[in-house]
């Protein structure tokens, strides 16, 4: 079950629209009123998606696809980690399940009883 789940969190990551974070080019950028501005190329562009809840000034980071660095994108600082453990997560899992269970039969093996003997044939003598 832990594959399976591992197995759609990942396909939704590839529907997403921040796969750019994995895929695509990053580049720090000064976030200042709703809008990140960006350089790529000499080129000024701007982004806005996803709009961060505070309007702080400050530097974050917009990863972009070089076919297309218009369509900038917003990282927060933990969606490396929130993302990755989300699709590594339940591989992990599921890894650990598998080795636990493995060991686990090897040891009910060694500790099960013997078996007994098997019967042998007389022969009568008379």
């Amino acid at each position: 079950m832990a594959f399976l789940f591992g197995l759609i969190f990942l396909l939704v990551e590839l529907q997403s629209p921040d796969l750019v974070i994995w895929t695509g080019r990053c580049v720090p950028a000064f976030f200042d009123g709703g809008v990140a501005h960006y350089t790529v190329a000499g080129q000024q562009f701007t982004a806005d998606h996803p709009p961060l809840v505070d309007r702080m000034p400050r530097t974050v980071t917009v990863c972009y696809y070089a076919s297309a660095p218009v369509g900038g994108y917003i990282v927060h600082p933990g969606a490396y980690w929130v993302e990755g453990g989300l699709i590594g997560g339940p591989f992990a899992l599921a890894l650990i399940l598998l080795a636990f269970g493995m060991l686990t039969g090897v040891h009910r093996l060694r500790s099960a009883p013997g078996l007994p003997p098997l019967p042998t044939s007389r022969q009568r003598s008379d």
